[in-house]
């Protein structure tokens, strides 16, 4: 009721696209090219940049660690790309729910992608990594 509500108060503003924009910003359904462009953007200078520089460090030896020796760790390294790919996953899942127009499935696939970057993002920062 109240989705039909907002619909007649967002046809009564104005034209047709106006309405649809208006409508997508009052119930927050949305989730715009530039949102996900910027999401992009950010998880490839927050994460992804800082991440190939760690991936082409040598490979630390038992008792070697980032911090002391400059040096990467196997596990952590494959662990971060497990993370990478369910990003790059998620993106797709995003992009797809866009243009298709399933704003349902495309709110869900942006929860779970903020979700995934947010770990990533958390993992670099713990562990230091610029």
């Amino acid at each position: 009721m109240r989705k039909l509500l907002v619909l007649a108060v967002a046809l009564s503003l104005g034209g047709c696209a106006a309405a649809v924009q208006r409508l997508e910003a009052l119930s927050g359904a949305s989730i715009t090219q530039d949102q996900v462009d910027e999401a992009r953007n950010s998880y490839d200078a927050v994460v992804l940049a800082p991440m190939r520089r760690y991936a082409l460090l040598p490979r630390c030896k038992l008792g070697q660690t980032f911090v002391l020796d400059n040096c990467h760790d196997a596990k952590f390294l494959k662990q971060m790309r497990n993370i990478d790919s369910t990003v790059e996953i998620n993106f797709g899942r995003v992009q797809s729910a866009m243009v298709n127009g399933n704003v349902s499935a495309l709110q869900t696939a942006w929860q779970i992608l903020n979700s995934a970057v947010s770990t990533a993002k958390s993992q670099i920062t713990q562990n230091g990594i610029r």
